[in-house]
């Protein structure tokens, strides 16, 4: 009975190492999206494109300030306004 215990402890513990290392990995992961979001988003300010993206799943449109400007400047300009 006490092997099984000692092996099982054995089990969590390695299990808890692979929790803690998948973790450090997704925290990793998630500062580089960000850093890849920011750097995205720096190039298409710069760049002054206008951009839209549709989303199917939630049928959700996203337009940056540039594709209004670009689709009808006049009324950009009143909606800064």
């Amino acid at each position: 009975m006490k092997r099984m215990v000692e092996e099982l402890e054995q089990h969590r513990h390695h299990l808890e190492q692979l929790i803690d290392e998948r973790t450090e990995e997704l925290k990793v992961t998630l500062k580089r999206i960000r850093l890849s979001e920011e750097r995205f988003a720096f190039a298409l300010d710069a760049a002054n494109d206008g951009v839209w993206d549709w989303s199917l799943q939630t049928n959700q449109v996203y337009c940056n300030p540039a594709y209004f400007h670009m689709r009808a400047p006049v009324a950009h300009a009143a909606m800064q306004h």
